[in-house]
């Protein structure tokens, strides 16, 4: 879809313009690409994709004037009710690209290099339900990351960033947002946690960065890192525990980086869930307890008559 807004006559300056393209795919493993682009004095480009298992979802969505924003929507569903969705929002001050891939039991994307603009300006990638090879492809190295999740089945990795580019209008603060969204069902409690693999930056990061949890529009986590330093300390080879929750599970990790000169920062990260023991199986586990612990006892002063 492409959008240009109307000039006011020579030399007067284009008008508004909105582009809209949506992709959607219902074939298994099925492709679905969809690419918007617009261009005005204010403009604005949404690109929406979805799908349903591993094909390629891709959404890519460029705006070119002095306002407005581009938008990028992908989304992948297990065929079974299980979904993951990613979005970024780039802010218009001259050239905005916005880039989503999504889906669900395919290959995993490795971190890019923070200053290379293929990935977009704002990118989310996000792929549901891993595979065990995927999975320990990427805990691979990351060894204070698999010793968190233990006991733990990572059910979802992404990666996601945004970078203040050189088409910028210099000097102007903007705000980049990037999003993961993980729809799972559950029956019973539920752990939760995130593992961070790893992260690039350059050009001192960001002015601020806003990193944000939440499950069912529960705040779970929040915080706003001020410094480079302590932003690449949070997000390489950590964990980060963010509780339980019972039945269903709607994820969403929230990105908003602040830059007002080119700079920029992404990281990758797995989600992890694990059952929580209720209460009446934790109390029939230490009853066995103790009851072997009683059957050894006697045992043993058996063996000592």
């Amino acid at each position: 879809s492409y959008a240009t807004g109307g000039a006011g006559g020579t030399g007067a300056a284009k008008g508004s313009a909105s582009a809209t393209a949506i992709a959607a795919s219902t074939a298994i493993n099925g492709n679905s690409q969809a690419y918007s682009s617009a261009n005005g004095s204010s403009a604005n480009a949404l690109a929406q994709s979805s799908g349903v298992g591993h094909g390629t979802i891709h959404s890519t969505a460029t705006a070119n004037g002095a306002s407005g924003q581009a938008v990028a929507l992908s989304t992948a569903s297990s065929g079974s009710g299980q979904s993951v969705s990613a979005s970024a929002t780039t802010p218009v001050g001259s050239t905005a690209n916005s880039q989503t891939y999504a889906n669900f039991g395919g290959s995993y994307w490795g971190l890019p290099g923070a200053s290379a603009q293929t990935n977009g300006e704002t990118f989310s990638y996000v792929n549901g339900s891993p595979s065990a090879a995927t999975v320990s492809g990427l805990l691979s190295g990351h060894a204070a990351v698999s010793s968190g999740l233990a006991g733990s089945t990572v059910i979802g990795s992404g990666v996601m960033g945004a970078t203040y580019g050189n088409d910028s209008a210099a000097g102007t603060t903007h705000v980049f947002s990037a999003s993961a969204t993980f729809d799972y069902d559950y029956t019973g409690q539920h752990s939760v946690s995130l593992g961070f693999l790893g992260s690039n930056a350059f050009g001192g990061g960001f002015d601020s960065l806003n990193f944000t949890v939440s499950n069912n529009a529960s705040v779970l986590y929040s915080h706003t890192f001020a410094t480079l330093v302590e932003a690449s300390s949070f997000f390489n080879n950590t964990t980060l525990n963010l509780g339980s929750f019972a039945g269903g599970m709607h994820l969403v990790i929230n990105y908003d980086l602040t830059a007002s000169a080119p700079k920029g920062m992404n990281f990758s990260y797995v989600v992890a869930t694990a059952p929580v023991p209720e209460p009446e199986t934790w109390a029939l586990l230490l009853a066995g307890l103790g009851v072997m612990g009683a059957v050894r006892r006697r045992m043993a002063a058996r063996q000592a008559v």
